[in-house]
């Protein structure tokens, strides 16, 4: 039997060393590239969601180089290795940032998310890292504003000499109806309200009802606010009329 040459027998054992000392590449490309120089920052973004998690970082990161992929690996933050990755194309993206969105997820559960780019050599140029939550985001209820209040029409006031005349109309429901009235502000600029006048839904016979302040003051403003109630519940209100009682202008001779 013809034995092999001794220098082909050299050349087969240091190949076979070689072959050994080379590091296997991981399934996972997501590796620790901070520290790296050449390796360009790529800031990411995540943006949460209802059982997932939508992932954002920008295609042009440099003005020098240009990644052609991006590979995307999800995991959860308590894990090392990722349980799913995905591949971006750069020259499909039509903007300036590209978005993925990881679905299934499980909520209130904290994930990371690596996005590493790669160069037209296949060599990672650019990496980013985020990590986010997804969440129930709560439904939100309209916000239903109260119904305004009826308004008692009709209200008018009118002044004489020391006295003043306010008239309303009668509204179907009321109970009772309230005469409220001011002349004075407190410090903080809120109207002093006297004794307000009430007055029984029965008095009110007609389809108009005028009520008379006597004994005031000449010269001074009054401000009246007319309130429909029923039993306790106010029901209609008005806003602020005003009146100013005067004397009679003396009779020339």
């Amino acid at each position: 039997m013809r034995k092999k040459p001794r220098f082909l027998f050299l050349a087969l054992l240091a190949a076979s060393l070689i072959t050994f000392a080379m590091p296997v590449q991981a399934a996972s490309v997501t590796r620790d590239v901070y520290g790296n120089p050449e390796v360009a920052s790529l800031p990411v973004k995540t943006v949460p969601g209802d059982k997932q998690l939508t992932v954002q970082f920008p295609v042009k990161f440099s003005e020098s180089t240009e990644a052609v992929s991006f590979i995307l690996e999800i995991r959860k933050s308590e894990e090392k290795l990722p349980f799913r990755d995905v591949t971006v194309l750069a020259g499909v993206v039509s903007s300036d940032t590209a978005s993925y969105t990881f679905k299934e997820l499980a909520n209130d559960t904290g994930y990371t998310i690596d996005v590493t780019g790669y160069s037209k050599d296949a060599e990672i140029i650019a990496h980013g890292r985020a990590t986010g939550t997804p969440i129930v985001k709560p439904i939100e209820k309209p916000v239903v504003k109260p119904a305004a209040k009826p308004v008692v029409k009709g209200v008018a006031a009118k002044a004489g000499n020391a006295k003043i005349a306010v008239s309303f109309n009668k509204l179907a429901g009321a109970t009772s109806y309230q005469i409220q009235y001011w002349t004075k502000k407190d410090a903080a600029g809120n109207p002093v309200y006297e004794k307000p006048i009430t007055i029984p839904a029965a008095s009110v016979k007609s389809a108009t009802f005028t009520y008379t302040f006597s004994k005031l003051k000449n010269g001074t403003v009054y401000h009246f606010n007319v309130v429909a109630l029923k039993k306790t519940e106010v029901i209609a209100l008005t806003s602020n009329v005003t009146a100013t009682p005067k004397a009679p202008s003396a009779k020339k001779k």
